[in-house]
């Protein structure tokens, strides 16, 4: 967990980040994963920028799903290809 210190340095970074894992959480008891795909892309971006990576399982189910809800294989391996 970050200390109060580190959320002091960079308040955009933790603020975002906390408030896009909260809505895909959301969204993923409703199981609305074609809503929280676009959020989960969003969110990938921003921490690539940051140089922070989330926990790859949790991560990949996640996009998964999103992407099985929507039966888009297509768009599932062009996402990976963006990650990597």
């Amino acid at each position: 967990m970050n200390s109060e210190k580190d959320i002091q340095k960079e308040p955009e970074k933790t603020d975002y980040s906390a408030v896009m894992d909260g809505i895909v959480k959301t969204l993923e008891k409703k199981e609305a994963y074609d809503e929280a795909l676009p959020l989960l892309k969003d969110l990938l971006k921003f921490n690539r920028e940051r140089l922070i990576f989330p926990p790859w399982t949790r991560f990949s189910k996640e996009l998964n799903k999103g992407h099985a809800s929507m039966n888009n294989n297509k768009e599932l391996v062009e996402t990976y290809k963006d990650i990597w």
